[in-house]
């Protein structure tokens, strides 16, 4: 199960589910051994399916292709390999997370008819140019993202039903959906009860950092805006990017200025989102879910504009909203909320009202809603 907001977003749906009274299961396709955390702290209050214990040994561990963060073997074998080992009695319907893994429920549907619902957070025909188009290797991936168009269609054309995290990614999605109905459910949070008088001093950046997410933009602004204290930066890493970024920590001559954090447990980012003057998320995303976390622990967010997350959190308002890749808008936001504590507090309490309107038991209802029509 690979770590990253899709993973936690899955999660919390099957924790909100069995509260709600329904029977809900997280299934897993592939089983990593992995060290250091890996959402332990919430995975001990469901049950989890991991279906690669059941698969021959030959088929149990996935290795990511070169060039990709996040297309692995077990997105090709599982297709073949899971419908083979799933009974139609084992689940009335598949809520699948993860454009990749609707291979494999599109593959178990018609073997057992097991009906999926796909969630889709960006598809193949959006995410591979938005990744890899700027780097030396995109004239391989060129072939892949028309083929991705393809992919879409099938992948969509097999679903009962849609469900997207933004306005943004529904657009994105519905050329290819068909007749298929494409629903926005936002993903939801966890609204803290009261948030500080005011807001802490450090900056926090927070994400699954792989390929595209850009950490080095940070350092640039960092800077860029001498004046401010502490960026701390946490969260996974894929691949050798941690050590590269440490490493230019050290060139830059930042390494009294940025402090990189090991992932942290669930507690530990409250914490650290109660206490942040501010988030910062270098580049445009899908939806963006580190601004709705901020936001139910009271804190603001500086996240380009474009991403999903800004349909609810307003610029100017509850976050703002610079151009990607511009690092003078950057440092402006930055500045103001660096300098000004009682507009940072302000803007963190506004947005902490509208996270109280997206907690996760809202968005389990929302799907519960969704699941109902299409199945």
């Amino acid at each position: 199960m690979s770590p990253g907001a899709v993973a936690k977003i899955a999660i919390e749906e099957v924790r909100n589910f069995l509260e709600l009274g329904i029977d809900a299961r997280l299934v897993v396709l592939m089983e990593e051994k992995v060290s250091g955390y890996r959402y332990e702290d919430i995975l001990a209050e469901i049950d989890i399916d991991w279906l690669s214990r059941g698969y021959p040994s030959l088929f149990r561990r996935s290795f990511r292709f070169p060039l990709f963060s996040f297309f692995s073997t077990c997105h090709v074998t599982c297709p073949f390999v899971t419908a083979k080992y799933t009974s139609k009695l084992d689940y009335d319907a598949l809520l699948v997370h993860g454009t990749y893994t609707c291979f494999t429920a599109y593959r178990i549907w018609k073997a057992r008819g097991i009906p999926y619902i796909a969630y889709i957070h960006d598809p193949i025909s959006y995410i591979i140019p938005r990744v890899h188009q700027d780097s030396r290797s995109w004239p391989f991936f060129l072939p892949l993202a028309h083929l991705g168009k393809r992919l879409d269609k099938a992948i969509l054309a097999g679903s009962v039903g849609t469900i997207v995290n933004s306005s943004q990614t529904r657009k994105r999605v519905e050329p290819y959906a068909g007749k298929t109905p494409v629903e926005v459910i936002y993903p939801g949070c966890h609204p803290a009860t009261s948030i500080p008088s005011q807001r802490g001093e450090y900056i926090l950046s927070i994400t699954k950092w792989d390929k595209g997410k850009r950490p080095d933009f940070l350092l640039e602004l960092m800077q860029a805006v001498p004046r401010v204290a502490k960026l701390y930066v946490t969260g996974f890493w894929v691949g050798d990017l941690r050590a590269s970024f440490l490493e230019n920590v050290k060139r830059t001559g930042l390494q009294e200025r940025v402090v990189v954090l090991s992932p942290q447990d669930e507690d530990a980012i409250r914490s650290l989102y109660l206490n942040a003057r501010c988030v910062i998320h270098p580049i445009t995303e899908a939806y963006g879910m580190s601004t709705m976390e901020a936001a139910s622990c009271g804190c603001p967010s500086i996240i380009p504009k474009g991403s999903g997350a800004t349909e609810l959190f307003k610029d100017g308002i509850h976050s703002f909203t610079p151009t990607e890749g511009n690092i003078s808008e950057f440092a402006q936001c930055l500045a103001v909320l660096n300098e000004d504590e009682r507009k940072a507090w302000q803007m963190g309490q506004d947005g902490w009202n509208i996270s109280k309107l997206h907690t996760w038991e809202d968005h389990a209802l929302k799907l519960i809603d969704v699941i109902s029509s299409a199945v």
